[in-house]
């Protein structure tokens, strides 16, 4: 795990959104590669830490980000926040829950290495495209998502 200042990127990333909730988390789903015990160890100790039940899913194939966030099914019930760990970002911001979900973007020259989504013209997100051929598709997705519900 990626160490920043004394502690894992994850762990940085998982204080900041529980700073910023306005309720109790009740659990954090971790989608992993085959990374080892120890590191599933870190994770349910840093769920811990925020006073919230760890659970650890597995990615066997990249397949991306989409695929990642399936992986962890069970636990997509109510109120989510999907943030991903290799993105790095100061979580201070307001949960805003009048939209039914929210995914932050941002623009990049060359989305090729990325997952984008694609808007209509109202901005409304009508699909995501992990590392798009053509480059039109210039959203790219940070990997942060707030939903109030979701359905599969």
């Amino acid at each position: 795990m990626i160490r920043i200042a004394g502690k894992p990127i994850v762990q940085r990333l998982v204080e900041d959104i529980a700073r910023v909730c306005n309720e109790k988390i009740d659990e954090i789903a971790f989608v992993i590669g085959d990374f080892g015990k120890e590191t599933e160890d870190v994770l349910l100790n840093i769920a811990s830490g925020v006073g919230a039940k760890g659970k650890i899913f597995y990615q066997d194939t990249p397949l991306g980000t989409a695929h990642a966030i399936l992986c962890a099914e069970e636990s997509l019930k109510g109120k989510i926040i999907v943030a991903f760990a290799d993105t790095l970002f100061k979580a201070d911001f307001i949960l805003d829950e009048s939209h039914d979900g929210i995914i932050w973007v941002h623009k990049v020259k060359d989305p090729s290495a990325f997952g984008v989504v694609k808007t209509d013209k109202n901005d409304v997100i009508t699909d995501f495209i992990e590392k798009p051929k053509h480059k039109y598709q210039i959203l790219q997705s940070s990997g942060s998502i707030i939903s109030k519900r979701v359905n599969f």
